[in-house]
């Protein structure tokens, strides 16, 4: 099977809030790369939808404010996993940009046990 995936991506559980219309939500990612997220929800927002997404990064101290705009959803667990949404990054700051691949960098780093 092709891999058709831009960017690196690391699989850690990170907590992200949002808000939609009237709704807040604070849900957790299933996986984080340079060019989006995958959302773990059993609510996923329609494909299209553009919200901001406010997130920390364990071990840095970095607040996250980046526009996303979802590009898929799914309402049943699979092998790929569970219900949820891919977020694609839209308009990030350069200072988001930076910190964002300093923390996949060292992510990768850890997990291959440098």
């Amino acid at each position: 099977m092709e891999n058709r995936r831009r960017h690196p991506r690391i699989y850690r559980p990170v907590q992200v809030h949002y808000r939609y219309g009237q709704e807040q939500y604070s849900e957790f990612t299933m996986s984080l790369s340079m060019g989006g997220l995958y959302v773990k929800t059993p609510r996923p927002l329609e494909v299209g939808s553009i919200f901001l997404l406010n997130f920390t990064l364990p071990d840095l101290r970095h607040d996250f404010h980046i526009r996303g705009q979802v590009i898929w959803k799914k309402f049943l667990e699979d092998e790929h996993g569970p219900p949820g949404m891919g977020v694609k990054f839209m308009d990030a700051a350069e200072e988001d940009r930076r910190a964002l691949l300093t923390y996949l960098g060292l992510s990768q780093m850890t997990r291959k046990g440098y």
